[in-house]
């Protein structure tokens, strides 16, 4: 329990720097992954593991985006807005919508 405690008091400015490095990557991602599907490319060597490692990525924040859009719509937010912002940004978007951060916070107080 305790590493999850210490992730979910990071500092905001370190919060920050993962959005956009996770907005960065994921944006890299697709436009890989739209720029092999175009071409009709064959990936080989680092790039087909970066491809790969890509797609991973892009299903898991697409998961996240569709659970974050489930919470928002109940907390009266706009889904679709919500779940975009969670697919590019990722994990800090679990943390602003669950207000987990809140929670830690009172729980070690």
């Amino acid at each position: 329990m305790l590493p999850l405690l210490i992730i979910l008091k990071m500092p905001k400015p370190i919060l920050t720097a993962i959005k956009l490095l996770s907005t960065v990557l994921i944006s890299a991602a697709l436009g890989l992954e739209i720029w092999r599907l175009t071409t009709q490319t064959t990936l080989t060597g680092n790039l087909a593991i970066i491809s790969i490692i890509g797609r991973v990525a892009i299903a898991g924040h697409l998961l996240e985006g569709v659970i974050i859009g489930i919470k928002a719509k109940s907390q009266g937010r706009s889904a679709i807005t919500s779940g975009i912002y969670a697919f590019f940004v990722g994990f800090p978007s679990i943390i602003e919508t669950f207000n987990f951060s809140e929670t830690a916070t009172s729980e070690t107080s």
